[in-house]
């Protein structure tokens, strides 16, 4: 096929994605602040991302990439497209991006070097999709055209994303700008105050959603990091904290009203990263983390450990193997045992590469219960989440939700199979599932016919570690660097 077919059978030919539905790309213009070109949109609407090969010697390619992405592909080659107006559309598979430079009415077509950002280095290649195309196909180098293009006015972009959207409307409510995540665990919700806590790059704050405005933890709790645990007994914050003349991280409990460091908990190294659970009546804890455990060793990475502790006391009550590198999802089942997975089997002299058992343990002595031998095991299971009648979900290592059945079985995928981004799970009540996705978006499903119920998007940054208010009313969203907390009001 020559170069010219292709070109005349772009629009129309086999392409790598469904078209994008208009609501998006409006959605889109909307975060960028500025409406995309004409002819751009309607090729969207007919295929949203398109990829062919352009020299196979080589194993040049040219691609157009899809709506959803070209905000973070502009992140990723440095460009601000909010205040530098350069929009990257495509890349060649190499060093070199495809992108529409919006500072000038014609919009400009270039290719930009990931090496070189200086607007005197991008190479105008047209000022239509069509022309740009070609160029690109035929490797045509243009001069740019004097006295078409004028420099326009730079735009005044306003600091909302979401200007239409009423806070009490289903959708994005908030989003807290000084208050990125910085951790895989961001918030947990407080029942007996109707406070989420959580932190963000100033310490840690609470924050009433139907109020919408975060407040700073007092005193030395503001000091603290995720995970966080609420004791009920005693009205405190569990969380990290580290001490830099000792150059140690140490989990510690904190009165939530002075904000005074009431307690620490023993020097677990193993326990201080990654996840806390504690027991609906407050009296143990149980911390996981990922270090070295009891000696155990692996040139390829390091071990996680789980810790129970006795709250009242502080004391160390057991600890034990949980999983091989890395932070699946632990929680606490109807039945008040604490669930995780395990990379090894009984009998078993050194854990295996991929999950073996999912582990029920009780919280108060740590031996487990029963357990669930798996069939098939996948590299990870993340974000574990249990139903009051006793339906056991998760993301596999693939992103992809499903069940755990207690024969060992896996049913998947839960919900559409289309989220295969899926990054985090929180139950809504006991009949519903959010999915939060790496794409920036949530996803509500009905959890006994797997339809999806409502759905809501924002694209910088995912949609991670997802923590829903008591009422259900509301979700705080984060995630590992990945951009502000945003606060959304879901359905009722």
């Amino acid at each position: 096929m020559t170069l010219a077919t292709r070109l005349e059978t772009m629009a129309t030919g086999p392409a790598a994605h469904q078209p994008a539905a208009l609501d998006a790309i409006r959605e889109i213009e909307e975060e960028l602040g500025f409406d995309l070109p004409a002819d751009y949109t309607a090729f969207l609407q007919r295929s949203n991302g398109f990829d062919i090969d352009v020299d196979p010697v080589v194993e040049s390619r040219f691609r157009l990439h899809q709506i959803e992405t070209i905000i973070d592909k502009s992140h990723g080659y440095g460009f601000d497209v909010r205040d530098q107006q350069i929009v990257v559309i495509g890349d060649d598979g190499g060093e070199h991006a495809y992108a529409i430079d919006f500072r000038f009415d014609p919009v400009q077509f270039v290719r930009v070097s990931y090496y070189d950002h200086d607007r005197r280095s991008f190479e105008y290649l047209g000022d239509s999709l069509e022309v740009f195309v070609r160029n690109v196909l035929e490797d045509t180098k243009l001069k740019k055209p004097k006295g078409l293009a004028k420099r326009k006015k730079k735009t005044e972009l306003p600091n909302k994303v979401d200007r239409k959207r009423k806070p009490e409307d289903p959708g994005l409510a908030l989003i807290l700008k000084d208050h990125h995540s910085e951790v895989a665990e961001p918030a947990i919700f407080v029942k007996e105050l109707g406070q989420f806590v959580f932190r963000g790059q100033n310490g840690s704050h609470v924050l009433d959603p139907d109020d919408g405005n975060p407040h700073p933890l007092p005193g030395e709790a503001r000091r603290s990091y995720p995970p966080f645990a609420y004791n009920p007994p005693r009205n405190s914050l569990i969380g990290k904290v580290y001490e830099p003349e000792q150059h140690k991280w140490f989990v510690g409990e904190f009165d939530i009203e002075s904000g005074e460091r009431i307690g620490t908990f023993p020097d677990e190294p193993h326990v201080h990263s990654q996840l806390m659970q504690i027991s609906p009546d407050g009296g143990s804890l149980v911390a996981a983390g990922r270090d070295f455990y009891l000696g155990l060793h692996d040139t390829e990475g390091a071990f996680g450990g789980l810790a129970l502790f006795d709250t009242a006391t502080r004391e160390l009550r057991r600890r034990f193997f949980s999983w091989q590198d890395g932070t699946p999802g632990l929680t606490i089942n109807a039945d008040g045992l604490l669930v995780h997975v395990s990379t090894r089997r009984e009998g078993d002299r050194a854990p295996f590469r991929s999950y073996r058992e999912i582990l029920f343990r009780s919280l108060e002595t740590g031996d487990v219960v029963r357990k669930i031998e798996l069939k098939e095991s996948f590299p990870r299971y993340y974000w574990l989440r249990t139903t009051s009648s006793g339906r056991l979900l998760a993301v596999n290592g693939d992103h992809i939700v499903c069940e755990i059945h207690d024969d060992g079985g896996v049913t998947q995928p839960i919900g559409p199979r289309r989220l295969a981004e899926t990054n985090s799970l929180a139950l809504v009540g006991d009949d519903r599932l959010l999915i939060g996705t790496g794409a920036g978006s949530l996803h509500l499903l009905d959890l006994a016919t797997g339809e999806q119920l409502w759905s809501a998007r924002h694209r910088r940054g995912c949609c991670g570690c997802l923590c829903v208010s008591a009422d259900n009313r509301w979700v705080l969203t984060g995630g590992l660097d990945a951009g502000p907390t945003r606060l959304w009001r879901l359905p009722d």
